[in-house]
């Protein structure tokens, strides 16, 4: 164990196996713990701390920093200024603290808080492996946060402020998420705010809160106008939109002219728990398939909720001239007779939906 101290210079400092105590002081730090339980203190200015292995605590204190936990169960703190968080291995706690954060919890089961600030967090490393576990705790705080789940049944928190919260996620940006399957069971939960929230693979419950809200069950790439590879399958999503103006997306594709509902194995819906025909709206598509492929358009009915499932109004789709349509959602509590697939509330389109 060992006690090192810097200068207020830019300083380079480097822990033993022991379980040291590093303080950086002032000036534009390189810390690296090395081996042991450490305890490392950035202080002022923009500092480079790594834990290394052992289960350390890392504070970034004042300006920009960058905090890497590294193997084992670490505790990190980013202070204020716009920091970098990246929790490596182990169960870790990452917290942004004040200013615009980028949080990665790596590999492991983490508890991430964003702050104040308009915060990127995503909870697991970016890879194209099959993983479970890796079940996630992310808070968002207050600020405009993105924040992407990625592998494991996660519970999202956007709390205060307009949030990109996705289940699985940066399939919803940046490509397809081929390396996400059915267990990934998420919980999203959108607080105050015009919040996005994007269940994907899953059976995902998702729940918009206050504010006008846009949630899409399965189908992520409806937001970066490509086709989906999250469609349900054998996937019962639960999309509850709370107060305000809400839009729940069951069929559709940004920018791209058909592309079919999202549920469509027989045993996939969506149970929508509190439409409101004054002011909700159901966006669904009216062909099934790109215009760079043969098209079928999509025909829609409405009825009784099969039995065995919640009580409401069940919405069918079937291809025209298709035998058999599928279920792919019910509203609960609300009878058939008391809602029209020709009303406003009812977008069919193939047109992009935008949402600002």
């Amino acid at each position: 164990m060992a006690n090192i101290f810097g200068t207020d210079l830019d300083d380079t400092l480097t822990g033993t196996n022991g379980n040291d105590r590093i303080y950086g002081k002032a000036g534009k730090d390189t810390i690296s713990g090395l081996g042991g339980d450490d305890r490392i203190y950035g202080g002022a200015g923009d500092d480079s701390l790594s834990g290394g292995d052992g289960n350390d605590t890392l504070c970034g204190d004042e300006d920009n920093d960058s905090l890497g936990g590294g193997s084992g169960n670490d505790t990190l703190y980013g202070g204020s200024g716009n920091d970098k968080l990246y929790g490596g291995d182990g169960n870790d706690t990452l917290q942004g603290g004040n200013g615009n954060d980028y949080i990665e919890g790596g590999f492991g089961e983490d508890v991430i808080y964003g702050g104040q600030g308009d915060d990127v967090i995503v909870g697991d490393l970016d890879d194209y492996r099959i993983r479970t576990g890796d079940s996630d705790r992310i808070y968002g705080g207050a600020g405009n946060d993105s924040i992407y789940g990625r592998y494991g049944n996660d519970s999202i928190y956007g709390d205060d402020g307009d949030d990109l919260l996705a289940g699985d996620g940066y399939g919803v940006i940046s490509g397809p998420d081929y390396g996400v399957r059915k267990d990934d069971n998420d919980r999203i939960y959108g607080g105050s705010g015009k919040d996005i929230l994007v269940g994907e693979f899953g059976s995902d419950v998702l729940d918009g809160g206050s504010g006008d809200d846009l949630l899409i069950g399965a189908g992520g790439g409806w937001l970066r106008g490509t086709l989906d590879s999250s469609r349900g399958d054998s996937e019962k999503d639960v999309l509850t939109g709370g107060s305000g103006k809400d839009t729940f997306v069951l069929a559709g594709s940004g920018g791209r002219p058909g592309s079919g509902t999202y549920y469509e194995a027989g045993d996939s819906y969506a149970l929508i728990t509190d439409f409101n025909q004054y002011e909700d709206t159901i966006f669904l598509a009216k062909t099934n398939r790109p215009v760079t492929q043969s098209q079928y358009l999509i025909e829609y009915s409405l009825g009784a909720a099969p039995e065995g499932l919640p009580a409401g109004t069940a919405i069918y789709a079937n291809n025209v001239g298709g035998t058999q349509p599928n279920l792919i959602a019910i509203l609960q509590g609300i009878s058939p007779d008391s809602i029209n697939l020709n009303a406003s509330y009812f977008k069919i389109s193939d047109e992009y939906v935008r949402y600002s």
